[in-house]
């Protein structure tokens, strides 16, 4: 459903340590296995983007909210953001649930 420069950055710029970049968002400890700059924050925003498309949000609910702004309902880190931002790109994309592309 993503957009395909999208999914391209998200496939071939993640870990190469065979560890799952939303699970382990940390960098790996050798520099040629990290994923590169801004891919988790571009992994959370499709996130995002697909719990939008599919659910109408995660609930995006705000007393699902922490302090720091991670939803525990869905596991979108800054959800407040960042479902604004994965809005503006479903309207700019023209992007449907089940996929466009």
């Amino acid at each position: 459903m993503l957009p395909e420069g999208a999914r391209k950055r998200l496939w071939g710029g993640r870990r190469k340590d065979g560890l799952c970049g939303a699970c382990h968002p940390a960098e790996a400890e050798e520099v040629p296995l990290r994923a590169v700059e801004g891919w988790f924050e571009l992994f959370n925003r499709s996130v995002a983007v697909l719990l939008v498309l599919e659910y109408d949000e995660c609930g995006g609910h705000p007393q699902l909210f922490d302090r720091d702004g991670f939803c525990w309902g869905c596991g979108v880190f800054d959800a407040e953001k960042t479902y604004k931002e994965a809005e503006e790109l479903i309207e700019k994309h023209s992007l449907k649930s089940g996929g466009n592309v």
